[in-house]
């Protein structure tokens, strides 16, 4: 399969520098997704701008290009290029940025006085404060948050090849997983639980029918290879070890705090922007096993599993870890009545 490669920006004030990105992709013998060069299929149902947000799903990669001009706002007050960029964090679509090195310039001068009524009437930015606003975003997003400034067309193609090349070759290495690594990892654990649920005898009286212990098993099993619940079933094969004993705890379980209860574990909230490093110095984590066990950051925010079985855990992947936990008890209530 040749990689589609999405090219994200606004258009009339950009299209040199699209233009030479389009020129660097095919040199390489990829696929350059624009909407103005037809890579773009319009749903006639839909507006223009929601087949762009489908065509990212069906890319390998995401140029994303930030210049003088934010766009104009749709309904939500949101630009079209800057929902380009939120649905491809959502999809885990690999980005590379780009962003004029003027607007970084002016971008530290606005962070020392973001109030100043410069920024209300800025001659060389047609929306400074949204633009900021969207450059934060890339950089505090969980992964490719890196930004490289430009001044020339020439440059961005040389160095959008080398960030390719880059890419291609930890891809290549194995640092960077594909999604069906993740997915094999999850299909080892079946076996196990296929004789789990092979040997699951468990029955339960629910009304006046009979739910058996493997139909309970089999369901959360489900649950858990959904890719959707990616972060969640990561977090419970760390916190109990594997998934099959995970299993036997989250069945019986209606929050994610009797989950962390039956594991024998204890969590606490820390804000969103907690430093993880601060519990380990400057060791990596492997270099310390008696306190942080495990990591991991996400679009959710992030949780540890530290030493004496303690959780730390930000708000934000609190509450979407518990969504989950409830949605698979609504799961087995459902089957228990039916």
């Amino acid at each position: 399969m040749i990689p589609n490669i999405f090219i994200s920006s606004t258009i009339d004030d950009l299209r040199y520098l699209r233009e030479a990105i389009r020129d660097a992709v095919v040199e390489l013998a990829y696929n350059p997704i624009m909407s103005e060069s037809g890579g773009v299929g319009y749903i006639q149902q839909g507006r223009a701008s929601g087949a762009c947000y489908i065509a990212i799903k069906q890319c390998q990669l995401a140029v994303l290009i930030i210049g003088k001009r934010y766009g104009s706002l749709s309904e939500d007050g949101i630009s079209v290029t800057h929902k380009e960029f939120l649905t491809a964090q959502e999809n885990e679509l690999p980005m590379i940025t780009f962003v004029d090195s003027e607007v970084m310039h002016y971008k530290k001068v606005f962070d020392t006085d973001p109030n100043a009524p410069l920024w209300d009437k800025f001659p060389h930015m047609d929306q400074p404060k949204l633009t900021f606003a969207f450059l934060t975003d890339v950089m505090k997003a969980p992964t490719h948050n890196g930004l490289i400034e430009f001044s020339s067309a020439s440059e961005v193609k040389q160095r959008l090849k080398q960030q390719i090349a880059h890419h291609m070759g930890d891809l290549l290495a194995g640092t960077i997983r594909p999604i069906k690594g993740d997915v094999s990892e999850i299909l080892a654990e079946v076996k196990t639980l296929r004789n789990l649920i092979s040997k699951a005898e468990e029955k339960k009286q629910a009304g006046s029918e009979i739910v058996s212990g493997s139909d309970r098993y089999y369901t959360a099993l489900r649950f858990l290879l959904d890719e959707r619940q990616r972060e969640y079933t990561k977090f419970m094969e760390v916190l109990f070890g594997d998934l099959d004993l995970a299993v036997k705890h989250i069945v019986d379980s209606q929050s994610l705090d009797q989950v962390i209860k039956g594991a024998g574990a204890t969590i606490e909230t820390v804000p969103e922007d907690f430093d993880y490093q601060n519990l380990i110095g400057s060791l990596p984590v492997t270099a310390a096993p008696s306190q942080v066990r495990y990591m991991s950051k996400g679009q959710y925010g992030a949780w540890a599993l530290l030493g004496g079985r303690r959780v730390k855990m930000t708000p934000m992947m609190r509450e979407h870890l518990e969504q989950q936990q409830k949605a698979l008890s609504a799961k087995l209530a459902t089957k228990a009545k039916s």
